[in-house]
């Protein structure tokens, strides 16, 4: 399908939901406040996974030619709710779209900004969200909901800024065979009154795995998911990104996106590294294969002291990647080669932590080499929360061109602070 200029959201729910998840308004605190008195929305699965797939071998670096596009298009890169008066800014920062939006719905004048801003919009149709979160069920047919998501399709489809549909409620049930067939008729419905035929999306929970995600992807044309690390418990342990992303690329395929959702919703626990946690999670599910990325949430929820930080570590994400090196491109476009061996010379070697109901053992460092144009570039991802030390065999002879605050070169290793991701470039 190409890529597309938006994204979508979500919480994690089952194990993982602890009762600090955010509130907003018509969002997931209702289908929090129900796992929290219920139980997980979800049956248990499991679907052991001791350590990444295994890969095809990519070529050498010297027997690929990159070639950039001629105009270089920004990778997907938004914003769950944000304000109208935020979008000048946002757009400025390098963000690509704004929504969706819970409630109100979003309006003509809404649209009408973030045309004016430069920003697209992923707009909201279908099933009430709060509905369904307060009764757990969707109580449709399909009669009424053809007419009910076409009327509302056709109040919208002229406008310029919409890019993608976003099907509500979130988190439906795979299991569920009622809340599928949902998702089938509210395709139908959006691609019948859509002329363009925009792409579809829907929210799937945090800790759902490729199977688990697979399930619904018929209904979509990109996979959206969670992405939450310090909210689910993987504060230390951010080879959880790393899994998740390659969750949801396996779910995604070769004809679907997948957009990774990271979070801005929750006061850190003790001492912070908002910066590094941001630019880590990103930078590492886009080099994962992930498409498109949208935060949750620009909505200033109250007793949140870190949205400035958040939200200033993550326009300095978008800067970097749409600013004049391209580092967008360079990760979107780029072909995956290798002449370079990356051995771990000092700190931990790998992560353990729980996902996917079963054990993961995951490494701490994680090295893609990429062609562009004439260069190669050499990402060095560190997961751990402590430094690690790296040997670059044959030694590396470019430049350290993204993330050189964060490493250092002594002879023929290289130095990487906790969380950070380096790229090399000659």
């Amino acid at each position: 399908m190409g890529r597309v200029v938006a994204a979508a959201r979500g919480d994690g729910m089952g194990a993982q939901v602890r009762p600090s998840t955010p509130r907003e308004p018509g969002g997931p605190a209702l289908l929090l406040a129900l796992a929290l008195a219920c139980g997980p929305l979800e049956p248990p699965t499991a679907s052991p996974r001791l350590a990444p797939r295994p890969t095809v071998e990519p070529p050498s670096c010297a027997a690929v030619v990159g070639s950039p596009r001629s105009v270089a298009a920004p990778i997907p890169f938004g914003i769950y709710s944000p304000a109208v008066a935020d979008f000048p800014a946002l757009a400025a920062d390098g963000f690509t779209m704004v929504g969706p939006w819970y409630v109100p719905a979003p309006d003509r004048a809404l649209l009408d900004a973030a045309a004016a801003a430069g920003l697209a919009v992923v707009f909201p149709v279908g099933y009430d969200n709060q509905r369904f979160g307060a009764e757990r069920t969707i109580a449709w047919d399909e009669e009424t909901t053809r007419a009910e998501i076409g009327a509302a399709v056709d109040a919208v489809v002229d406008h310029p800024a919409i890019a993608v549909w976003y099907v509500m409620p979130e988190e439906l049930r795979y299991w569920r065979d009622d809340e599928l067939a949902y998702l089938r008729i509210a395709r139908e419905a959006i691609l019948a009154h859509d002329p363009k035929q925009r792409p579809i999306v829907g929210y799937q929970p945090n800790d759902r795995d490729a199977d688990q995600l697979r399930a619904a992807m018929p209904s979509f044309d990109i996979v959206a998911k969670g992405t939450y690390a310090n909210f689910s418990g993987f504060r230390d342990r951010r080879a959880w990104v790393r899994w998740s992303t390659a969750e949801q690329v396996e779910a995604a395929g070769p004809s679907r996106d997948s957009w990774v959702l990271p979070e801005m919703f929750e006061d850190p626990s003790g001492p912070a590294a908002i910066e590094a946690w941001a630019r880590h999670d990103v930078l590492s599910a886009l080099l994962g294969g992930a498409d498109g990325v949208l935060v949750y949430s620009g909505w200033r929820r109250p007793n949140f002291a870190a949205f400035d930080a958040y939200r200033a570590a993550y326009g300095a994400v978008a800067r970097e990647l749409h600013g004049a090196a391209q580092l967008g491109a360079v990760l979107r476009d780029g072909v995956r080669c290798r002449d370079h061996t990356v051995e771990l010379v000092d700190g931990p070697a790998v992560i353990d932590f729980v996902a996917g109901e079963a054990q993961q053992r995951w490494p701490s460092l994680a090295s893609v080499e990429l062609r562009f144009g004439d260069a190669t570039w050499l990402w060095l991802v560190n997961s751990a929360a402590e430094p690690l030390t790296v040997r670059v065999t044959p030694p590396w002879d470019g430049e350290l061109a993204s993330g050189a605050e964060l490493a250092h070169r002594v002879d023929d290793r290289i130095w990487i602070a906790p969380w950070g991701v380096v790229g090399l470039r000659r």
